[in-house]
């Protein structure tokens, strides 16, 4: 528990230094920060302050441009969804990869396949009929 605490505390410190900065370098380096404080607060199953913290990576930096930012943002929104499955919740997991298709993120149809973390959705109708309504064979 310690451990997950100090890196919570160094992702922190880096969002802090670097957040607001007119770099895109060092404000991906920030929104990377949130993202894997987000993982790290599942870890410690934190599953509400983990998508909290997708939330603000998404809401942040979901207008940039730029390529990198927008790949962590995918990476947010991935792992927004990943959390939802985890916990068997199928109309919010839709719900997340709708607001993706929305904001011009590619769905990640690969890693809904094979992360073990959807198994639990994967077989649901809502499920199966957004993936087959959304490219997915």
């Amino acid at each position: 528990m310690k451990r997950h605490d100090e890196e919570i505390d160094v992702y922190d410190d880096v969002i802090a230094r670097v957040d607001a900065s007119p770099d895109a370098g060092l404000r991906q380096w920030a929104a990377s920060a949130g993202v894997n404080k987000g993982v790290t607060l599942i870890g410690q199953r934190r599953f509400d302050d983990a998508i909290a913290e997708y939330d603000v990576v998404i809401e942040g930096y979901g207008a940039a441009s730029e390529a990198g930012l927008r790949e962590v943002v995918t990476r947010a929104f991935y792992y927004k969804v990943r959390t939802y499955a985890k916990r068997g919740l199928v109309a919010e997991a839709i719900t997340v990869l709708q607001e993706m298709l929305r904001a011009g993120h590619p769905l990640p149809l690969k890693q809904i396949a094979d992360e073990t973390d959807f198994d639990s959705i994967r077989e649901h109708p809502d499920f199966k009929k957004f993936l087959k309504e959304n490219g997915a064979a």
